[in-house]
């Protein structure tokens, strides 16, 4: 076998024959002509987005953007509606660290909804606020700081009023402030549950009130009127002498008449 397959390498280098079969005259067989073309790898669909917190239910990041821009030009008159999410009696309207809305926080805003339906023009502030405490390494790795804190709750409360009211991004506006302008000492439990806080004020255009119209009093033609006079003025003067005719023949005004036939009554 190795004599055969070395004769066979002589051969070929003999006769200069090519290392790799030819195909192009053999029938029956399909050649694979195809070609191989290199493309790099497509950029990532996912995006970073605004913010480092997930956003809620039916907030993109353009209506994000489009409630931060509106903070800017927030109503210089006094809102007719001022309210706080704060804890009261230990109640808590967000839990430590997080953004979601507590059962407490959720009651608060049912009740400024409903308060708010039907009202014509509706805008709303929202301002959130926290305490001076450092977040924990999870609530960091989520919103970084108490300023991301802050804005993520203000969020939440602007995403319940938007889907409750049915309003537009442009009727929202929203900012976190952190720990920058607490209302009451951090150094005391009860002044850190003032500081956490969101406050929200409302605007809305009042309803005008247009007093009723006059009721006009129409006088009657004067044709009318002069009849009316000349009625009054006959009968005046019917009375007048029937008063007088009575008084010449002795008989009193009205007195029925009697009649005289040959001198008999």
């Amino acid at each position: 076998m190795k004599r055969r397959a070395i004769a066979i390498a002589i051969t070929m280098m003999v006769n200069g024959a090519q290392a790799e079969p030819d195909f192009k005259h053999e029938t029956g067989k399909r050649l694979d002509n195809a070609r191989v073309d290199q493309h790099g790898l497509p950029a990532p669909a996912e995006m970073q987005g605004p913010v480092s917190y997930p956003l809620p239910s039916g907030i993109s990041s353009s209506a994000l953007a489009r409630m931060k821009a509106a903070a800017m030009q927030v109503p210089a008159a006094e809102p007719q509606i001022f309210t706080r999410l704060v804890e009261d009696s230990g109640a808590a309207r967000f839990s430590s660290g997080k953004a979601d809305l507590t059962a407490d926080s959720i009651s608060d805003l049912q009740a400024l909804s409903a308060q708010l339906q039907g009202k014509k023009g509706v805008r709303i502030d929202i301002a959130g606020h926290t305490d001076n405490q450092r977040l924990s390494l999870n609530a960091k790795r989520i919103f970084r700081d108490n300023q991301g804190l802050s804005e993520a709750r203000s969020l939440a409360v602007a995403a319940y009023l938007k889907q409750a009211l049915q309003l537009d991004d442009s009727q929202l506006s929203l900012r976190g402030y952190g720990e920058s302008q607490p209302v009451a000492s951090n150094d005391t439990a009860a002044g850190m549950a003032s500081n956490r806080r969101v406050i929200i004020k409302v605007w809305f255009d009042e309803q005008e009130i247009i007093p009723a119209a006059p009721v006009a009093v129409v006088a009657p033609p004067r044709a009318a009127c002069e009849a009316l006079s000349t009625a009054q003025s006959t009968a005046q003067s019917t009375a007048q002498s029937t008063a007088q005719s009575g008084s010449k023949t002795g008989k009193p005004a009205g007195a029925p008449f009697r009649i005289s036939i040959d001198g008999e009554l």
